[in-house]
C-alpha cells in the first residue's frame, strides 16, 4: 500500500473546537449519549447530560460527533452556541421551524405538525424573533410574555410532533456557562415542563438535552435550575491517558499507511501531557517534518520545537487575558514545587496573606488557568503552561 504523507494529507487538526480524526478517550461518554437518545425515542425518561472540563479537552468535538450521528439517525437536532451577549431563541426557533416544515405535507402527522407551527408562530409574534410563518397563532400558547412558559409551550408542541413522526428532539448547548442567566433559567424551566408532560400517559415526550461547558457550569445550572440541576448526569472530561494519547496519534497515521518510531512516539505522547489540543499540535508538526512512511525520531525532535512554539502562542494569549495581579500569582505559583502550592505559600511568596489574594486565586480558577488540587492547594490546568511561565 502506498504512503500518503504530505502537508495536504496531514490528518491532525490543531486548535480549539476542531474535531480530531479519531475520537479517542471519549468512547464511554459517546456510548452513554447514544443509549440515552435510544431510550428517549422509546418514550423513556432520561436525565439531561452535561459535559464539563477545561478548554481543549474535547467537549465541542464530542458534541460535533453527537450531532453528526444524530443527523444520520434522522433526529430533529438543534445546535446552540451560547455567548455572554445575544439571544439564542431566534436560532432555536429557526431550526425548529425547518424540522416542522419538512413534515408539513405529511398527511399522517399534519395536524400535530401544523399545531406546533402555530405555537411557534405565537412565540415569534410575542417575542419578535423574526421567524416567518404564514400561519395563524395558536391561541393561548406561547403568548404569555413569560419566556420560560412560552418556550416550554414551543418545546412540548414540537416534541409531540416529533413523536408522531417517529423521531426525537435533541438540543445541544455549547459553552453553556456563557449563557445569560435569565435565558438559561428559562430554558431549564421549560425543559422541566417537557419532562413532566403527560399528554400521552404511556410515555414521556421524546426530548434530550446535552450541554457542555467549563467546570463551573454545573454550579451555575444547579443554582438556576434548582432541584432540576441535581438531576443532570455529568461527564467530567479529563486529560487523555498515555495509551489513549498514543492511540490518538497512531490511528490517523496508520489509516494513511504511515507508522511511528516507537521510542519517539512514547516521548511525544509524554510531552503532550494528554491534552488533546497538544496531541493534535504535536502530531501535526511531526507529520509535516518529513515525507516517508516512518515518522522518525529526528522528525519528532524537530516537531517538539515547532509544536512548542505554536502552543506558546496559545499560552501567551491566555496570559494576555489576565490582570497584573493574576500574572503575579501565576509566577509565584510557578516558583514553588507542585506539592507546596498552597494559598498561604503563594501569598507568602508575594509578601502578603492568602486573604489578600483570595479573589485573584478565585478569578484564575474561573478562567480555567488553575484548579483546586487538594485542600488549600492549586495546580496549573494546562500541560506545558508552567514551563511557558518559566521561559517567559
Amino acid at each position: 500500500m502506498s504512503t500518503d504523507r504530505t502537508a495536504h494529507t496531514n490528518p491532525f487538526v490543531p486548535g480549539f473546537g476542531s474535531t480530531p480524526p479519531a475520537l479517542v478517550g471519549r468512547e464511554a461518554e459517546f456510548a452513554d449519549i447514544e443509549a440515552m437518545i435510544g431510550r428517549v425515542r422509546q418514550g423513556i425518561y432520561e436525565q439531561p447530560r452535561l459535559l464539563v472540563g477545561e478548554r481543549g479537552l474535547g467537549k465541542t468535538a464530542l458534541l460535533i460527533e453527537v450531532t453528526v450521528w444524530a443527523r444520520r439517525q434522522r433526529l430533529w437536532q438543534v445546535d446552540l452556541q451560547a455567548a455572554e451577549t445575544g439571544d439564542l431563541t431566534p436560532h432555536l426557533m429557526r431550526d425548529l421551524r425547518e424540522h416542522l416544515l419538512a413534515h408539513d405535507r405529511d398527511a399522517r402527522v399534519v395536524d400535530l405538525v401544523r399545531r406546533a407551527l402555530r405555537v411557534l408562530s405565537s412565540f415569534s409574534v410575542t417575542y419578535g424573533v423574526g421567524v416567518k410563518l404564514d400561519l395563524t397563532k395558536e391561541s393561548g400558547r406561547a403568548d404569555t410574555g413569560d419566556l420560560a412558559t412560552d418556550l416550554g409551550d414551543v418545546l412540548i408542541a414540537t416534541c409531540q410532533a416529533a413523536r408522531s413522526v417517529g423521531t426525537a428532539l435533541l438540543v445541544t448547548v455549547d459553552e453553556v456557562q456563557k449563557m445569560p442567566g435569565p435565558q438559561l433559567e428559562a430554558l431549564l424551566t421549560a425543559v422541566q415542563r417537557v419532562y413532566k408532560d403527560r399528554s400521552d400517559p404511556r410515555a414521556n415526550l421524546p426530548f434530550a438535552l446535552i450541554a457542555a461547558g467549563l467546570p463551573d457550569a454545573l454550579d451555575t445550572i444547579r443554582h438556576l435550575g434548582g432541584t432540576f440541576g441535581e438531576r443532570v448526569r455529568v461527564h467530567e472530561l479529563d486529560m487523555l491517558s498515555v495509551p489513549e494519547t498514543i492511540e490518538a496519534l497512531v490511528i490517523p497515521a496508520r489509516e494513511r499507511s504511515v507508522r511511528w518510531d516507537g521510542d519517539a512516539l512514547d516521548r511525544l505522547a509524554l510531552r503532550t501531557g494528554g491534552w488533546p489540543v497538544a496531541v493534535q499540535q504535536y502530531g501535526y508538526d511531526a507529520w509535516n517534518a518529513g515525507t516517508g512512511s516512518l515518522i522518525a525520531s529526528t522528525e519528532v525532535e524537530r516537531a517538539l520545537i515547532t509544536a512548542e512554539r505554536a502552543l506558546d502562542r496559545i499560552y501567551a494569549g491566555r496570559l494576555r487575558d489576565t490582570t497584573d495581579r493574576q500574572r503575579a500569582y501565576l509566577q509565584a505559583m510557578a516558583g514553588l514545587p507542585a506539592a507546596e502550592r498552597t494559598s498561604a505559600a503563594v501569598a507568602k511568596r508575594l509578601g502578603s496573606t492568602s486573604r489578600a489574594w483570595g479573589s485573584t486565586r478565585d478569578g484564575l480558577i474561573r478562567s480555567g488557568l488553575i484548579r483546586p488540587d487538594g485542600y488549600g492547594r492549586a495546580a496549573f490546568t494546562l500541560p506545558g503552561f508552567e514551563d511557558f511561565l518559566h521561559r517567559s
